[in-house]
């Protein structure tokens, strides 16, 4: 009877166990799919398109005459890439437009440099018409993370521009963006810096 009672005990030990790995699981897929689905942008894995530009998607130069830059849509792999290639000192960028309503977002991607000047404004990313934009990446660098918290105040439109240079701020060298993403989220981390819409460069503050 004894024996029969820790087999008892010992299949019931395994039932647990095995439930208990079944819920971490269903854990951590269920954040991993909310936030598949949670990115603002479109197109974001930058697959569909026509031409030499993937859909939803733009590029333009603020200064320079035509053959100064080159824009390209890496989508021979996955995931896809879009390059900013300044021969001269230039703000060039891919940009999208994007409708948000009211709270915090992070916006982010990855980015990979090539011989990018040391002395300016580096790969970023950024928010058109205005001074808000991400950590910047100068020199050669392989794939690293770039983001930052955006707090909107008020449903509003923004542009959205993953950049090689800034305003009054011109740089050369190349640029490789993957993985955009938009997402919203409850309040500002520490992972990357914070920005409120209406005060433009003025970063949020930090909570304590």
């Amino acid at each position: 009877m004894i024996r029969d009672v820790k087999l008892g005990l010992a299949t019931l030990a395994s039932k647990i166990a095995a439930a208990s790995i079944s819920c971490l699981i269903a854990v951590a897929f269920v954040p991993a799919l909310a936030h598949a689905q949670s990115n603002l942008l479109h197109n974001p894995d930058l697959s569909a398109g026509t031409g030499d530009a993937p859909n939803y998607w733009q590029h333009d130069a603020y200064t320079g005459p035509p053959g100064d830059v080159t824009f390209e849509w890496v989508n021979y792999h996955q995931p896809a890439e879009i390059e900013v290639y300044n021969y001269q000192p230039l703000d060039s960028r891919w940009k999208q437009t994007l409708h948000l309503k009211p709270g915090w977002y992070h916006f982010s991607a990855s980015v990979h440099t090539e011989n990018v000047g040391e002395r300016d404004t580096g790969a970023n990313l950024s928010i058109m018409e205005s001074w808000i934009h991400s950590q910047q990446v100068h020199g050669t660098n392989y794939w690293e993370p770039i983001g930052f918290y955006l707090q909107v105040p008020k449903e509003t439109d923004v542009v959205l521009a993953c950049r090689l240079g800034f305003y009054s701020s011109e740089n050369t060298g190349r640029a490789f963006f993957r993985n955009p993403s938009v997402t919203k989220v409850d309040a500002a981390g520490a992972d990357d810096p914070s920005f409120k819409l209406e005060t433009w460069a003025k970063p949020a503050a930090p909570k304590r």
